[in-house]
């Protein structure tokens, strides 16, 4: 799970770069690509995102759990 997460970090920033330079040096005609897949980096940041706050929200429930049977 913990290198799962890793690797998601990498991809977006990976693949938005790609898209960049793909837009920079790339006739006109390739423009409607970019603008195709453009909201695929917005998915590939949000997904590990995503995954980590699920992590949070599991680890809270935890310590709520944690803390009521100490009690």
């Amino acid at each position: 799970m913990k290198d799962h997460l890793k690797i998601g970090f990498y991809i977006a920033p990976v693949f938005c770069a790609f898209l960049s330079l793909l837009m920079l040096f790339s006739p006109v005609a390739i423009y409607p690509v970019f603008y195709t897949s453009l909201p695929l980096c917005f998915f590939f940041i949000a997904s590990p995102v995503v995954a980590l706050y699920k992590r949070v929200v599991v680890l809270e429930k935890q310590i709520e759990e944690i803390n009521k049977n100490n009690l």
